[in-house]
C-alpha cells in the first residue's frame, strides 16, 4: 500500500505494489488477494481483467475477507468477471460481509432490502 500511495516511499510505483501484492496473495494472504484483486478490476499497474479480480475476490472472501465477499458479491450482482449473475447469492455475500460489521456491506446489503425481494433473515 506504500508504493500504491505513496507513504513513506520516495515515490509511488505501481509495479512494486503489484509485485508485493501478487507475493502477498500467492502465499495465501486474504488481504493480498483482495488489492491484487482490485489493482485487476482497475487496471492499476497490470492489464484490467474481470476475471482474475474475481478469481481474486473468490480467494479472499472464502478467507472470511469482508472486502473479498463484498467485492465477489458485486461480481455476482453485475454478473462480471465471468461470474453469473445471481442475486441470492450476492445477497448471501453482502450478508456476511455486513456480520463483519463492513460498512460498505452493511450499504449494500440495505439496498437489497430496499430494492424488495430479498427475504428477511
Amino acid at each position: 500500500m506504500c508504493y500504491e500511495y505513496g507513504a513513506g516511499v520516495v515515490e509511488k510505483d505501481m509495479t512494486e505494489a503489484v509485485r508485493l501484492y501478487r507475493l502477498a496473495a500467492n502465499q495465501g494472504d486474504a488481504r493480498g488477494q483482495w488489492f491484487l484483486g482490485m489493482c485487476y478490476e482497475c487496471g492499476k499497474g497490470v492489464a484490467e481483467d474481470l476475471t482474475e479480480a474475481a478469481r481474486l475476490y473468490r480467494l479472499s472472501a472464502a478467507q472470511g475477507d469482508a472486502r473479498g465477499q463484498l467485492y465477489l458479491g458485486l461480481c455476482y450482482e453485475h454478473g462480471k468477471g465471468g461470474v453469473e449473475k445471481d442475486m441470492p447469492q450476492a445477497v448471501r455475500l453482502y450478508h456476511l460481509s455486513a456480520n463483519q460489521g463492513d460498512a460498505r456491506g452493511q450499504c449494500f446489503l440495505g439496498v437489497c432490502y430496499g430494492k424488495g425481494g430479498v427475504e428477511k433473515t
